[in-house]
Order: structure tokens, then sequence, then C-alpha cells
């Protein structure tokens, strides 16, 4: 059975390839609720954006990467794969350990498969990113800027 989450981010302008926003308590849509696959990229996304070790009580909660481009750690493309590669393994494992058996399929990550990097040395990084489900359906989403690199 499919369970509702609220909605915490959305497309600036409703299309596959724009930049997510933080939506979780917006002027027109705020306490919108979600399920499937936008329910399971957003949990993705929080913890894409959660820098590991920071979250009271659940130190292992979030990934690394954002702590690497803070801390100057990626200054390169492969920098940025590796580190990506990392961080999806890390959310992967916290989202399966939170899976119940009766968690429907669109509602559980098969994959997440960095498609594309805008990336240029001391300006901006943003990633274009394919969350596959184990139904087979796909979202595909932009991160924003994450921070200057």
């Amino acid at each position: 059975m499919s369970s509702l989450d609220l909605v915490a981010f959305s497309e600036t302008d409703r299309q596959p390839s724009s930049i997510l926003i933080q939506d979780l308590a917006g002027e027109e849509r705020t306490g919108q609720l979600c399920k499937g696959i936008k329910k399971v990229s957003q949990r993705f996304l929080l913890l894409f954006f959660l820098i590991r070790g920071t979250k009271l009580h659940d130190a292992e909660a979030g990934c690394d990467f954002l702590h690497q481009v803070l801390t100057g750690q990626i200054r390169t493309v492969t920098d940025i794969e590796f580190a990506f590669l990392l961080a999806e393994s890390q959310i992967r494992e916290q989202i399966r350990q939170e899976e119940l058996d009766t968690d429907p399929a669109d509602e559980r990550i098969s994959r997440v498969t960095l498609r594309n990097i805008t990336f240029t040395p001391g300006a901006e990084l943003i990633l274009r990113v394919t969350l596959t489900t184990v139904a087979g359906n796909t979202a595909v989403f932009t991160l924003p800027t994450i921070a200057s690199v």
C-alpha cells in the first residue's frame, strides 16, 4: 500500500529539466501531498542535501557529497563523479533500511544515475540526475547550484 508524504521540492517551472526548489512552505502550494516516485525522489534529495553527521540522534543520516564540496575536496569532473557514486551508495543503503516489504515498487529505488554535470571551476556546480524505481518508473531532475567549487 502506498503511503503519502508532504511535498518538499518542486520544479521551478514544472518542467522535468527545471531546477528544483524548496517547496515545503511555499505561499501557493503549502501542504501538498505526494506518493510514488515523487515521494522516493524527494527522500533521496533530502538525504543528498543532508551532510552526514549533522542530524541530531542520527549521525549516519545523509551523505558526504556537500561536505566534500564545501571543504574543497571536489575540484574536477572525476572528483564529482566519484563523490556522487559514494553519496548515491550511502543514500540508497539508508533508504533500503527504511523500506518495508509492503512498500510499492514505485516507492523503492533501483538506481540513481548522474546524467550530466555542469561544472565551472570557481563558479557553479549543477547536477542532472535520473532516479529509477524498482517498478521501472524514472524521474529526471536538476539539482540546484550546490556551491561554488
